[in-house]
């Protein structure tokens, strides 16, 4: 599954620059909670029974330095299919976030890691759900509106074994 998301987030600490001597890149030892919504594209043979579906998310950050950081992501779909068919994806996902370049307020990165998925699945009159495990890839902007605000899109791409 595949997921295009746009971020919103509210940074719980601001940066200390006067500190640091005002030289520190956007991102550097604060924390950030945020929430998520997007647009979930099912591959496989749940691509083939269900359609896509929206997502929504909460999540954590702790950017440590101005390259590594550590992400919490949980998340939620729900898909139909034929008829009362059903599919319902829960995420749970730790990730590494690294910020490869900094141009102004923009910040581009990539994030990592493997998640937990709890996946219940309704076809007919049978219903069933399972526990997988899977891995999550992306890759994402982060404007900096200010000190206390982030807006930025971001893809991820998450298999599940």
């Amino acid at each position: 599954m595949m997921t295009l998301a746009a971020i919103l987030a509210l940074p719980a600490q601001a940066q200390d620059r006067e500190r640091d001597g005002g030289d520190r890149s956007p991102g550097h030892n604060r924390h950030i909670a945020g929430g998520s919504f997007g647009h979930t594209v099912l591959f496989g043979d749940w691509g083939t029974a269900f359609n896509d579906g929206f997502s929504f998310a909460g999540y954590y950050a702790y950017e440590a330095t101005p390259i590594f950081g550590f992400l919490f992501n949980v998340s939620y779909s729900q898909h139909t299919g034929v008829a009362e068919d059903a599919l319902t994806i829960w995420g749970i996902e730790p990730d590494i976030k690294i910020n490869l370049a900094y141009f102004d307020s923009v910040a581009f990165y990539t994030m990592a890691g493997f998640g937990l998925y709890p996946v219940s699945q309704k076809i007919g009159p049978a219903q069933g759900s399972v526990l997988d495990f899977g891995m999550n890839i992306g890759f994402g902007i982060d404007l900096h509106l200010g000190e206390h605000f982030v807006f930025g899109p971001a893809i991820a791409f998450r298999s599940a074994f």
